[in-house]
């Protein structure tokens, strides 16, 4: 089998679980996040970080990824959808890399702006499988549309 082929089919397997890959990210940044204080405290590290960091990568780094994950995973199993395809995976991959990312670089404006692309980005992803659904989601995924709204009003606030 060439390498192309076998890149590809990586890809698509990734695509069709993305949970895989956002978990993994998210975990990750639990632990960064949980290590900042022991960390700043006995100075190995993150002394002139600002705590702001610990708090958004839980939030965003932790928690988004987790958010993106289930959703992306569960949303098209529940609906009985498409899977998400490697260019929508790589977008959302992407955008969640240059939120954490601007988190490190004490970017904060940067980073909420991400979120909201990132927020943006899923629910083009997902609304669309909702509406081609063959199945009906849980009857508690009717609280979706006002966490993403929370989510938007929340961070363009912050960029206010």
């Amino acid at each position: 089998m060439p390498i192309n082929m076998k890149i590809h089919e990586i890809l698509t397997k990734a695509a069709s679980e993305p949970f895989r890959i956002f978990f993994l990210f998210g975990t990750a940044m639990a632990w960064i996040a949980v290590f900042f204080w022991p960390a700043k405290f006995f100075e190995i590290a993150f002394i002139n970080t600002s705590t702001k960091v610990h708090v958004y990568l839980q939030i965003y780094g932790f928690l988004f990824a987790f958010i993106l994950g289930f959703l992306t995973t569960a949303i098209p199993r529940f609906t009985q959808t498409n899977t998400l395809s490697i260019t929508e995976l790589f977008l959302l991959v992407i955008l969640y890399v240059s939120l954490v990312t601007s988190l490190f670089c004490h970017s904060f404006l940067f980073a909420h702006l991400f979120f909201v692309l990132n927020l943006l980005l899923l629910i083009c992803i997902l609304v669309p499988r909702v509406f081609k659904r063959k199945r009906n989601p849980p009857p508690t995924f009717i609280f979706l549309p006002f966490g993403f709204l929370l989510g938007l009003s929340g961070s363009c606030i912050q960029l206010c």
